[in-house]
């Protein structure tokens, strides 16, 4: 649920919900041995409530975090009025154990070049926003399995 109008209460409530069931389902499948990826635009930062229910699910794990820490400058897919992590590839343990490397391909955004102070250059076709790729990084991952 985008934050869309100031993230209203109701919104967050949603997310939150969202998060919830999804690590409901999760219950289904062994996090020590199964292959495991849920991925996507959560529309929140690591630490923010409503994401927090994933963020307590053990043996699943954020590949940018697992790779890059909590550096920001490697993590960032999003940029509002600064840049974070919103989108993710959470992959359980076996998953984990066999990355290689993860990342975010940013070369697709319109005005990437001023977020990134100029250490990543736009794709020659990304003129305007309505070239863009996505106003989103995408979180890339390479596994050895």
């Amino acid at each position: 649920v985008s934050k869309m109008n100031g993230d209203p209460p109701e919104s967050q409530a949603r997310r939150k919900g969202q998060a919830e069931r999804v690590r409901d389902i999760l219950k289904e499948y062994d996090l020590k041995k199964d292959l495991v990826v849920v991925a996507g635009d959560f529309n929140d930062t690591p630490e923010s409530g409503p994401i927090s229910p994933l963020a307590e699910v053990e043996d699943l794990y954020d590949v940018l975090a697992v790779m890059h820490g909590t550096d920001i400058d490697q993590r960032w897919t999003y940029h509002f009025k600064s840049n974070e992590q919103i989108d993710y590839l959470l992959v359980s343990k076996p998953l984990k154990d066999a990355l290689l490397d993860a990342g975010v391909e940013r070369r697709g955004i319109y005005g990437v070049e001023k977020h990134s102070g100029g250490a990543v250059q736009p794709f020659n076709t990304i003129t305007h926003w309505t070239h863009a790729a996505s106003d989103h990084g995408a979180v890339w991952a390479t596994f050895d399995l």
